[in-house]
């Protein structure tokens, strides 16, 4: 075990925790609205990596291309709300079922479109930060502060909007928003776009310094829910001290325990869960 890299670790598994933050609040915030469980998240995620590929491929400025992925990420949550989740809402199980089936055939669908190769983005800003013991890509400190930016700006819009409002409201009581003219239809597809398209910036911003490939969902999908569940299923801020909880111990049992690292994921997560069964911050 070297100490020396101790920090080095610790940066990198706070820089790569604002992601996660970013992926597990979108599905923190479908939960929360509609109380379904989101199980093609991590399909999203793909989606938006792909959108990115191929919009800066065809010719597109990067961030040009983020937009698009985002845009696209939200238009789609549009149409899996309308169809499949508004029959299921406020029902977890039945809505895990049908998340199952969007989680196939969305997988399905990107191999038919996409092809099955690797796909790869160059990164947009390159350089290196070297700060003592701490090295960091000029293109991290970028993904953070991006990370940073769409979560403090999910949270001005749920706490100054009036869309945000109703979210909240639909979130604590459907039937209560109902009676102070809430249209909960909206509500719940505005909803589930915002959370897709978080799913879909995360993709694009991870793109450059990994791949595009069918099936990247499957890990980020069970990372997700993990950090949800630790939070508390539906609550925002409770997504966001898991995600961190979550990146800093996956990163250390990875550094030191290699292959062995999954497993202590998963005994922090039962012991977490045995003393706060709803999660750090409890459901939303």
């Amino acid at each position: 075990m070297n100490a020396s890299i101790i920090p080095q670790v610790f940066v990198n598994a706070i820089l790569i925790s604002t992601v996660y933050a970013l992926i597990a609040m979108g599905l923190a915030l479908i939960f929360g609205v509609m109380k379904v469980v989101q199980f093609a998240h991590g399909q999203v995620y793909m989606i938006g990596a792909y959108i990115v590929f191929y919009l800066t491929f065809s010719g597109q400025n990067y961030y040009v291309s983020l937009a698009g992925a985002v845009v696209f990420a939200g238009l789609l949550g549009l149409v899996l709300e309308r169809i499949f989740f508004r029959r299921v809402r406020g029902q977890p199980l039945p809505s895990m079922i049908v998340g199952m089936g969007l989680y196939l055939l969305l997988d399905a669908a990107v191999v038919l479109i996409f092809g099955g190769l690797q796909k790869h983005v160059a990164v947009p800003i390159r350089g290196i930060l070297y700060l003592g013991l701490i090295t960091i890509t000029k293109w991290q400190i970028f993904t953070f502060v991006a990370c940073g930016l769409f979560i403090a700006l999910i949270f001005l819009v749920l706490s100054r909007t009036k869309s945000g409002y109703a979210m909240r409201a639909v979130a604590q009581d459907e039937d209560a928003a109902l009676l102070q003219g809430i249209n909960v239809n909206s509500t719940n597809a505005l909803g589930v776009a915002i959370g897709c398209g978080l799913a879909a910036v995360a993709g694009g911003l991870l793109i450059p310094t990994s791949t595009a490939i069918p099936g990247i969902g499957d890990n980020v999908i069970m990372k997700a829910f993990m950090i949800t569940i630790i939070g508390g299923m539906g609550n925002i801020k409770g997504a966001i001290v898991a995600a961190f909880i979550f990146g800093v111990v996956e990163s250390f049992a990875y550094t030191y325990l290699g292959n062995a690292g999954p497993v202590i994921e998963f005994v922090i997560v039962i012991i977490i869960l045995i003393f706060r069964p709803l999660g750090i911050l409890k459901h939303a």
